[in-house]
C-alpha cells in the first residue's frame, strides 16, 4: 500500500510532501525597509496577508529577481521566518507553499 510521505513543520505540525506544487499564482515578495533602511517585517507581514487573502497558490521569498543580493544573511533570514510565521499564524502553512531563494553573491553566503 502506497502511502504520502510526510514530514514535520517548523512546528511539529506533521505536513504532507507532495512531488508537485499545487497549481495557480506565486507571487514573488517585495523588501519593505523602514526609514532606516532596515527589513521591515510588520509592513511585509502586512503584504503577505494581503496576498493570501486575494488567493495566491504560494509564495516566494528572495527570487532571483529582487533584493536579495544587496540584502545581508541574516536580512534575508528574518523575511524568510517572517513570511514562514505569517503563512502559519493565518492557518496556510499546508496549502501555501513557501519558496524561498538561497542564493547570495559569495558562496559562503549561500552555504548558511
Amino acid at each position: 500500500m502506497a502511502t504520502t510521505p510526510t514530514t514535520t513543520t517548523s512546528y511539529g505540525a506533521p505536513k504532507a510532501m507532495s512531488s508537485r506544487l499545487p497549481d495557480g499564482v506565486y507571487v514573488p515578495t517585495l523588501a519593505f525597509f523602514t526609514d532606516n533602511e532596515e527589513v521591515d517585517t510588520s509592513t511585509l507581514e502586512r503584504h503577505l496577508v494581503r496576498l493570501m487573502n486575494a488567493g495566491v497558490a504560494g509564495i516566494v521569498v528572495h527570487g532571483s529577481n529582487g533584493e536579495a543580493v544587496h540584502l545581508t544573511r541574516e536580512e534575508r533570514s528574518a523575511m524568510i521566518r517572517c513570511a514562514a510565521d505569517t503563512i502559519h499564524q493565518e492557518g496556510h502553512d499546508v496549502k501555501i507553499p513557501l519558496i524561498a531563494g538561497c542564493g547570495a553573491a559569495p558562496p559562503q553566503g549561500q552555504v548558511n
